[in-house]
């Protein structure tokens, strides 16, 4: 019975070091989860704020633990999330619906000149009146997957609209958008072939995607409602695209 009392202190003493470890642990976890959401809403402040958002866009960081993440300015992961999002392409700015960004390790300073991402994937969706902006010229969405453009021009001395239907098409390594297997129809002309052919050679021409530097366009999907462009990007600089 000597010995029973150190023990009991032992004891204590045990149960009270796993004790304080874990409230540490608790409230290590509590300042990591608030550290996160602070930096993802800052983040997302800014962004709306540079880019004119009418909302904030959906930011999430990762990183585990947040904090370690945080002091060292790099996180393994990010996604942004933004709707009506301002882009400039070929000179002239067009409002995207949807930009969805995933980028991976990402890392630099945050308030300096220099913060990049060894990888960036994003989609971008965009409305027709974005499209016929970026296209320069009336086109329009017609079934089977196909568009349509109209184009003033003359044949024969006459001034006409043509209007010519065909895919709309990703030229991945020229990035560039172009008409695949285009077809012609002038009202009131009947055009023979060879007339048909150069008139499409002479207005047809391929939209150059103008992404920022680092980015490049991947795919290109459409429907009634929208064109859907992919993009992605290595050590893509991330200030140059606000």
């Amino acid at each position: 019975m000597a010995d029973a009392a150190p023990r009991r202190r032992r004891g204590v003493v045990v149960i009270v070091t796993v004790l304080v470890l874990a409230l540490v642990a608790v409230g290590l976890v509590i300042g990591d989860g608030y550290a996160r959401a602070t930096a993802q809403q800052q983040v997302a402040a800014s962004l709306q704020n540079d880019l004119g958002l009418e909302k904030p866009p959906t930011v999430e960081l990762g990183g585990t633990p947040f904090l370690a993440a945080l002091a060292q300015q790099t996180f393994p992961t990010a996604r942004v999330k933004a709707e009506g999002v301002p882009l400039a392409l070929q000179g002239k700015t067009i409002t995207a619906d949807l930009v969805e960004a995933s980028l991976k390790t990402v890392h630099g300073n945050f308030q300096g000149t220099e913060l990049r991402a060894d990888e960036v994937a994003a989609t971008v969706v965009l409305g027709w009146p974005a499209l016929v902006s970026l296209a320069g010229v009336p086109i329009e969405y017609v079934p089977d997957g196909r568009i349509g453009i109209s184009y003033s021009t003359s044949v024969f001395g006459q001034d006409v609209t043509a209007r010519v239907t065909g895919r709309l098409v990703l030229d991945a390594a020229a990035q560039t958008l172009k008409i695949q297997d285009p077809s012609i129809r002038v009202v009131g002309i009947d055009l023979p072939a060879e007339v048909s052919k150069t008139l499409i050679d002479k207005l047809v021409t391929p939209i150059p995607m103008g992404l920022p530097a680092g980015l490049k366009a991947t795919s290109i999907a459409i429907d009634a409602e929208h064109a859907t462009l992919s993009a992605a990007g290595t050590n893509v600089d991330l200030f140059a695209l606000r």
